[in-house]
């Protein structure tokens, strides 16, 4: 192969990567448009906001549907939305705020930072973070951490979930089943939890 016929396909190569890292970056930047869904609108239990980014593989609304489940079974009011425009800024009627994001470029999504940014000060609000990636979620996990503590909310969950390592090492069951799982429990417990505390 000639070094010019070699050159242009290292060309080709990474204008095809810049595209393709453009195209990723731009869906992982832009807000989900979508509605408030209201689950369990008789729930006394409490009333939970939750606001999530769906990334690009439906992990996301997997192991936050499952908290959500969670929180359902003890009895909760949950109201489920994209994390973009029509996300409630005003918490004032929730007894807590769960915010699950997708991990792209080892940074939350986003859409769900900017909603936080948004929503402004969180006076204290106690704030369930979910966070997934395929593999690396620590860091992406400790800004969402810092974001919220910075905002005055008062984190009572951080939940890493990874797509390709493992949740619980050694368990033999798909990855997404143990996520989904844990993060059921993790609703039930932070249901029962704050609800001790009223």
């Amino acid at each position: 192969m000639s070094r010019s016929r070699w050159a242009r396909g290292v060309l080709v190569l990474i204008v095809v990567l810049a595209a393709g890292g453009g195209i990723w970056t731009f869906v992982a930047e832009s807000e989900a448009a979508g509605e408030v869904v209201v689950l369990n609108p008789e729930g006394e239990s409490g009333t939970a906001l939750v606001v999530y980014h769906p990334g690009l593989s439906g992990y996301v609304p997997e192991v936050v549907g499952a908290f959500a489940d969670g929180l359902l079974e003890e009895g909760w009011r949950v109201e489920r939305v994209p994390a973009g425009a029509r996300a409630p800024t005003d918490l004032s009627r929730y007894e807590l705020l769960v915010l699950g994001s997708p991990t792209y470029w080892w940074t939350p999504a986003r859409p769900v930072s900017r909603y936080v940014e948004r929503v402004g000060n969180l006076e204290g609000k106690p704030v369930a973070v979910v966070v997934t990636a395929s593999g690396q979620v620590e860091r992406s996990r400790a800004l969402l951490e810092g974001q919220v503590r910075d905002a005055g909310g008062e984190l009572v969950l951080s939940l890493p979930l990874t797509v390709w390592r493992p949740n619980v090492d050694g368990d033999p069951r798909p990855n997404e089943e143990v996520a989904r799982e844990l993060a059921g429990r993790a609703g039930r417990e932070v249901a029962a939890g704050l609800g001790e505390n009223r």
